[in-house]
């Protein structure tokens, strides 16, 4: 799914620059300038629809943008395998916390990328590091090492307690084009929950945006995505669910907005910017706790993805 977590990984994996860049999340205000080279226009609420924010008085953001946990359950998904070989690994400290997220390459041999967390007193996310294999993969093969090198950071900061709404300074080396920081606002719901990022210059021009819509059980309902001069440049997609336990709500990972879902998602219907649609389905197969214990291709009935736990 796309976040902003997301985009930084890709920047990062194209970087050329191995020491890698650094991104920061800043207090509202912070006037950090847009790149030139993006397309912008001035705000008309009437042309998109940003959704209703909470009082920043009043309203506690709900994990990873404020203090506490996602979840807080014994069950814990420790692997997962995709066609019988290795794919994920997530790795927590004492207190439970997630500390690091290993991707394995398409082969399960080597890691091919590595998320480490860092976190405030209050078990808010205070860090995240990007690492990606030395190799990568080449076309001669797979990699041959698990030696990782620094890619990039997301830094949360103080102000990421305050407000409605938040700026990231980014800053990408890639193919040795310097991208200009991109401010990215976002916002957050009544229930502390996020549904809105918007990447903009000042707090009156957007050049894209996203809006996410959530049950009231925290499931992400729709994920649109606009962009560009006139808004109407874009993707949406819609999910559909089961009413069983979602694995990844048992990692607490604060980087992919679908770890966030207490169920897991059956139906994704995909529409682009020419109204063309497409609609993946998936099957599981279930423990007797209610979490899945295979992911199955509707068709074939293989299966795609094992999934494993703690206990």
């Amino acid at each position: 799914m796309r976040s902003f977590f997301c985009f930084m990984l890709l920047g990062a994996m194209f970087a050329c620059d191995k020491s890698g860049p650094s991104y920061t999340i800043i207090p509202t205000g912070g006037n950090t300038p847009g790149g030139a080279v993006n397309p912008v226009v001035e705000i008309d609420p009437t042309r998109f629809d940003k959704p209703e924010f909470g009082d920043p008085a009043t309203t506690m953001r709900q994990f990873p943008y404020g203090p506490g946990k996602a979840y807080s359950g014994d069950v814990r998904l420790v692997a997962t395998k995709s066609r019988g070989l290795r794919h994920e690994q997530f790795i927590y400290d004492k207190s439970g916390k997630l500390v690091e997220k290993k991707r394995y390459a398409g082969d399960g041999k080597h890691v091919y990328t590595s998320h480490k967390y860092e976190y405030h007193t209050n078990a808010g996310i205070a860090k995240i590091e990007y690492w990606i294999n030395i190799i990568g993969i080449m076309p001669e093969g797979y990699p041959t090492t698990d030696e990782l090198y620094f890619a990039s950071s997301t830094t949360f900061e103080n102000g990421y307690v305050e407000g409605t709404y938040d700026k990231v300074s980014q800053r990408t080396e890639r193919q040795g084009s310097y991208y200009s920081p991109e401010p990215v606002e976002l916002g957050f719901d009544k229930k502390g929950r996020q549904v809105w990022e918007g990447r903009t210059q000042d707090k009156s021009h957007y050049f894209s945006y996203t809006v996410i819509e959530r049950a009231d059980n925290g499931n992400i309902v729709s994920i649109k995505n606009r962009y560009y001069t006139d808004y109407k440049s874009g993707n949406q997609t819609v999910y559909t669910y089961d009413d069983k336990k979602n694995p990844y709500y048992t990692t607490g990972d604060p980087a992919d907005w679908s770890n966030l879902n207490i169920n897991n998602v059956i139906a994704a219907r995909f529409t682009n910017n020419q109204k063309n649609s497409q609609t993946s389905t998936f099957e599981y197969t279930y423990r007797h706790d209610g979490y899945p214990q295979y992911q199955i291709d509707p068709v074939s009935k293989k299966v795609l993805m094992e999934f494993i736990y703690n206990k």
